[in-house]
């Protein structure tokens, strides 16, 4: 992509250059990367009416704000008349602009070859347009509304595309970390809809990703969904067995590590960055041994949860993050008070005595019951259910019977009054 150099300024470390161009609407988007949608730290594409009408906006030749990039490197060699290439890059601030403009950019070349078979497009019904082109305009992610809109505009093609020669202003960061690209994409879209909590948090832990490839060559039905492609609410819903949402797997970790309850919450959050969690010390360093573990002892677990009950109770049992936490954070702590050093000691002994039980120890016909008997209007559900389970799987491990999970809400309910 070739931008016109306006003005550039130093980070305050002066480990980074921040370079505020300009270019056209038609070389930035011709010049995508083909996977400009999949950069790793930016959340999945929401709905927005208002971006949705981001056609008029074009068509009007109004401002679209600027989008802001990073890139490692600007080829330099191309200095003259203020000009410079930039290669490669990644949208840091603007995807949803970007994935609208796209569409709308192929869209204009859709109907330019569509005229040369229909010169009289323009008398076709909506109806008409649907029936005929929708299918592939869904291929290119656009719609008959796209197409009906740059038809009625009644501008020809040469005027169409020249809306795509306006200016759009660029602020392109050459030099950044990996760190300071997460602090200044939340820094960016603080104005705009939250990026919620869930996603925040799998941003902290972005190393892990690289984990999960050798993950999946030992367990090719390991699935892992992040935040941007499923909510954690949604996944909770409909959970498969050996489906991960990555954000319950890091807050397991965390309970694990923690040795107690935690909550995905701002403060966490904070906490995180400031590398310190409520006890004090930062633990959130997750390592391999202890994800692969973890993730193993998961998968045998969905296996133990599939047989002894139906999918509804024991595949979805496990699906709420509030039960993870629980659950991660009562081993934690058991393994702290029997002084055991590695995760897969305490996972195993737990497994091991699940399976070797005529019992049914975890009782979750019971749990659900009570969970369900909750009054919301008195106390924090996602609270009141991980502290209870927290206390249905540590008495359990130091004692060995079944859970009551009535005495074990009871308990809870009394902590909290």
């Amino acid at each position: 992509m070739i931008v016109t150099r306006y003005t550039s300024k130093k980070s305050g470390n002066n480990q980074a250059t921040c370079y505020f161009c300009g270019t056209t609407l038609k070389e930035y988007i011709e010049n995508l990367p083909a996977d400009f949608m999949e950069y790793d730290i930016q959340r999945g594409i929401v709905t927005n009416v208002y971006l949705d009408r981001i056609v008029e906006t074009v068509l009007n030749k109004d401002h679209i704000p600027p989008i802001t990039i990073v890139t490692e490197s600007i080829d330099n060699d191309v200095e003259e008349n203020n000009r410079m290439i930039i290669q490669e890059f990644k949208i840091l601030d603007g995807l949803q602009r970007t994935f609208r403009l796209k569409i709308l950019w192929d869209t204009v070349i859709y109907l330019e070859h569509l005229l040369m078979d229909y010169p009289t497009i323009a008398e076709f019904s909506k109806l008409e347009l649907s029936r005929k082109f929708g299918r592939e305009l869904k291929e290119i992610s656009s719609s008959t509304l796209v197409l009906e809109r740059l038809i009625s505009s009644e501008k020809e093609m040469h005027e169409i595309k020249d809306c795509f020669n306006e200016i759009q202003w660029i602020e392109i960061w050459e030099g950044l970390s990996p760190h300071q690209e997460i602090e200044k994409m939340l820094l960016l879209n603080a104005g705009h809809k939250q990026v919620s909590l869930k996603h925040q948090l799998e941003l902290l832990f972005l190393n892990l990703v690289s984990y999960f490839d050798d993950i999946k060559k030992q367990h090719p039905e390991f699935t892992l969904l992040r935040e941007k492609e499923i909510s954690s609410i949604s996944f909770s819903k409909g959970r498969k067995k050996w489906e991960f949402h990555f954000s319950h797997l890091i807050t397991a970790c965390l309970a694990f590590l923690e040795k107690d309850t935690i909550t995905a919450n701002a403060s966490l959050i904070k906490g995180i960055q400031d590398e310190k969690l409520k006890n004090g010390e930062f633990v959130g360093i997750i390592s391999y041994e202890l994800l692969v573990e973890l993730i193993n002892f998961l998968m045998r677990f969905d296996t133990y949860l599939e047989k002894k009950y139906s999918l509804d109770e024991g595949i979805q049992w496990v699906s709420r993050d509030t039960v993870t936490i629980g659950l991660f954070a009562a081993l934690g702590k058991y393994s702290e008070d029997i002084k055991i050093k590695n995760p897969q000691d305490v996972f195993n002994q737990f497994l091991v005595s699940l399976t070797s039980s005529d019992s049914d120890v975890l009782n979750i016909k019971e749990y659900n019951r009570e969970r369900a008997n909750i009054n919301l209007s008195k106390v924090n559900v996602g609270e009141y259910t991980k502290n209870a389970v927290y206390l249905g799987v540590y008495n359990y491990l130091e004692n060995k019977q079944p859970i009551i999970w009535s005495e074990c809400f009871r308990s809870v309910e009394h902590a909290n009054n």
